[in-house]
């Protein structure tokens, strides 16, 4: 059998938490994790929650017209499964990678805006969050950056990654967002100093973002939402990812910042010289991903 084409897991680029007070957002497909179509009998736990997603469908009738549900279900009886080396628990859209391979797959009259789309990603992933936003089925399923705006705004953007100074640190430990968003709301909630400094990091983040569409130096920009969250988001960076923050604060020779909701899964680092971060990095158990 000849593989099905492949949906590639995404990065938050930028704009995690503050996104939902209306500051830009930036998301990216990342291809060093994908899922693809495949059959097999032994593929349980992923058939299984095919299983449950097509039932999730069927109780919804305004989705199950858009697909061909016979077809996703005797594929499902077949074996049928996403086969996906996307981690869960990491904030990398496994879920939604999943989503935007099943609407390209079995959706019959395929809409081609991107609002409406995100609306219908968007329900079809609540079977698996409870509330999704849509846009991590919608990066994997454009394969494209896509620019948040007021929350809601969304619009397809060129924006180069890829050789760009960007990293990805894997702490090791997967994570929940729930948890770490309560944290963030309690903050919001008591702290005025942490709602100020919010407020400065909802402003660089959409001069970063602007910068990096119109190709421009990010470092500075950069380097003040690393302070930030060193100081403020503590309780969202691993123990043993601090003293790699700090070093690369003193030295200026990289910067960290949260990768989503933080807490584990992927850290951000952006650099512009790969071999200091390289001898950095030699004696920890921390893997890197350069994009």
């Amino acid at each position: 059998m000849v593989k099905s084409k492949f949906f590639n897991s995404k990065i938050l680029l930028f704009g995690e938490y503050t996104v939902t007070l209306g500051s830009d957002a930036l998301a990216v497909p990342f291809d060093h994790f994908k899922g693809n179509w495949n059959f097999s009998t032994n593929a349980t736990e992923s058939n299984a929650n095919l299983q449950q997603l097509y039932n999730y469908l069927q109780k919804e009738s305004k989705l199950s017209d858009l697909f061909d549900m016979k077809n996703l279900a005797n594929d499902i009886e077949d074996g049928l499964f996403f086969e996906s080396s996307i981690p869960t628990g990491y904030g990398l859209g496994s879920s939604g990678a999943l989503v935007a391979a099943l609407y390209d797959k079995y959706a019959t009259d395929k809409i081609l805006d991107s609002n409406s789309l995100k609306s219908i990603f968007a329900q079809i992933e609540n079977c698996f969050h409870g509330a999704s936003s849509g846009i991590d089925p919608l990066v994997s399923y454009l394969n494209a950056p896509i620019l948040i705006r007021n929350k809601s705004e969304i619009n397809s953007v060129q924006c180069e990654v890829k050789k760009s100074g960007f990293f990805m640190i894997d702490s090791g430990i997967s994570r929940k967002t729930a948890p770490f968003v309560h944290i963030f709301n309690n903050k919001m909630s008591e702290s005025g100093d942490f709602r100020t400094n919010v407020e400065a990091l909802k402003s660089v983040n959409s001069q970063i973002i602007s910068k990096l569409i119109n190709k421009e130096n990010i470092k500075n920009e950069f380097e003040i939402i690393s302070k930030i969250q060193a100081t403020h988001f503590g309780e969202m960076i691993p123990e043993k990812l601090k003293p790699v923050w700090q070093n690369g604060l003193e030295s200026r020779q990289y910067f960290l910042k949260l990768c989503g909701a933080g807490g584990g899964g992927m850290f951000l680092g952006w650099s512009e010289d790969s071999d200091f971060l390289s001898k950095t990095l030699a004696d920890t158990t921390l893997t890197v991903f350069h994009l």
